[in-house]
């Protein structure tokens, strides 16, 4: 092949491989790959066939260029196309049935001669092979040919690891905007229904008893609503969740829709700050807080209404729980020997471990409320031994 020949499929290279770098929808970038190779190598037909990104032991899609009507089938894993994926290395071959691997072709396959692949590899990982052949009868492919798309294959490569990186990008700009949608969801319209009961409830005690019916239909308005809007924010975790994601939001809420199905009970969540900046032991200390107040107003406060209010703040966590119950007795939280403490020396034990610390006491307006703080990172250097509760930030409820 003469010297022009050769630096104009050398440049032929370049420009593809700089075409290949601007593409980021993965599937026009695949085709562009396939159709590529065949014009790069003047191949009668092309094919990529790559394997399953989350389970490189399959296959996980099929391309071609060239074919009047393309293979019904993948290859099965025993003849020659699969050899650079099975092997790693470039085949070349002259005529595909007399190769020692050749296991025939599916009916309506259309007869290959000359056949030459190469592995797209990715660092260590091989990522599926690219091929190029040539109908019975036709031109050989010869090492230059190797060479090149070899060299084009590396290109493709690094373009199809970078199309997969910025399709997750986008994955996770969706769920992680779902997730912003359904806060916000929760946050405004759920917490407007949740406030719309607490007042009809109070005003039950202050409107004559000709006007409690309508009390009544205005708390079951709200409490339809209030469902509808949870129905919402399950439906959108339902249509995925972030990888590997169990966030404390989503764990408050299903503990408060467990404890509203068994007690009955009336209970608000109220979230602010960003939920993913929770370390995972400080998740597991306020999800336990949660659950042990929780219950302790299920079985001993007479309540039937309590706000659960989770606050990250840009270095502190604290959850607030209180209720609308009798209080605490005296001596609930005595520590001498015997005395019912409702589990908040256990619970302060463990927040003091990350540099937090707890309280339990009667509300101002009545009731009970359980605070548990602590910080986002240990280096924080927060203690809760000497007693002070920092400033968990405007709580709403």
């Amino acid at each position: 092949m003469g010297s022009d020949t050769k630096m104009q499929r050398l440049s032929s290279l370049l420009e593809l491989s700089s075409m290949l770098a601007s593409q980021l929808e993965l599937g026009t970038l695949l085709q562009t790959v396939v159709d590529s190779a065949r014009g790069l190598c003047r191949a009668d037909v092309s094919g990529l066939l790559m394997l399953a990104e989350e389970d490189p032991t399959r296959y996980g899609g099929f391309w071609v260029s060239g074919w009047d009507t393309p293979p019904a089938h993948y290859p099965t894993g025993a003849g020659v196309f699969n050899l650079p994926i099975t092997t790693g290395r470039p085949v070349r071959v002259d005529h595909v049935p007399s190769h020692p691997r050749s296991v025939g072709t599916p009916p309506g396959h259309p007869p290959v001669g000359p056949f030459l692949g190469v592995p797209l590899r990715f660092q260590d990982q091989i990522l599926g092979t690219l091929f190029v052949a040539n109908f019975a009868g036709r031109p050989f492919f010869t090492e230059e040919d190797e060479e090149l798309l070899l060299a084009f294959a590396a290109h493709a490569s690094v373009a199809i690891h970078n199309a997969r990186l910025y399709r997750q990008v986008e994955e996770l700009a969706i769920l992680r905007e779902r997730e912003r949608l359904a806060m916000d969801l929760h946050d405004t319209v759920a917490q407007i229904f949740f406030s719309i009961g607490m007042e009809a409830e109070r005003l039950r005690e202050v409107v004559p008893a000709s006007h409690r019916d309508r009390l009544e239909y205005l708390r079951e308005l709200a409490s339809r609503g209030a469902a509808r809007v949870r129905a919402a924010i399950a439906e959108l975790h339902d249509r995925g969740g972030l990888p590997g994601d169990a966030n404390i939001y989503r764990q408050l809420a299903a503990l408060i829709e467990e404890f509203k199905t068994r007690s009955g009970l009336e209970i608000g969540l109220v979230v602010t700050g960003h939920v993913h900046r929770v370390p995972d032991p400080v998740r597991d200390l306020m999800c336990r807080a949660a659950r042990e107040a929780l219950t302790n107003v299920a079985k001993h406060a007479h309540a039937d209404m309590a706000v659960v209010n989770l606050a990250i703040d840009s270095d502190t966590v604290t959850l607030t729980v209180q209720d609308n119950g009798v209080g605490l007795r005296p001596g609930a939280v005595d520590p001498s020997p015997g005395a019912r403490r409702f589990g908040i020396a256990t619970l302060r034990r463990l927040a003091e471990r990350l540099g937090g610390g707890a309280e339990i006491r009667s509300g101002v307006e009545g009731g009970c409320l359980l605070r548990v703080w602590a910080p986002l990172s240990p280096s924080d250097g927060r203690t809760g031994g000497n007693g002070v509760v920092p400033d968990p930030g405007p709580h709403r409820g």
